[in-house]
């Protein structure tokens, strides 16, 4: 598995991918964004919901992120800012 991509310099992601904020659930205080492939939306399940792949490792994260106890994995929330199902079907 690959690490997520960095941003850019400029607050921006490289071509084909978005941002994306993850949060601790524990201690919301420690964040960071990444860049990732937006998700598709999946209309043939019951509900429709959006549909992506990660995968990568907990030390992808730096350690402001990841705390004092560095190694071991902490819950968190990834958020896709201005990604709505509608958006998503309009590009359909």
């Amino acid at each position: 598995c690959a690490c997520p991509a960095e941003v850019e310099d400029d607050g921006t992601c490289g071509q084909g991918l978005m941002l994306a904020r993850y949060t601790r659930r524990d201690d919301p205080s420690r964040n960071t964004t990444r860049c990732l492939a937006p998700p598709q939306f999946d209309i043939f399940r019951a509900p429709p919901r959006f549909v992506f792949s990660l995968c990568w490792l907990w030390e992808c994260f730096g350690p402001d992120f990841r705390g004092p106890d560095s190694s071991r994995i902490k819950p968190y929330t990834i958020v896709l800012p201005n990604v709505t199902a509608f958006h998503n079907m309009e590009r359909m």
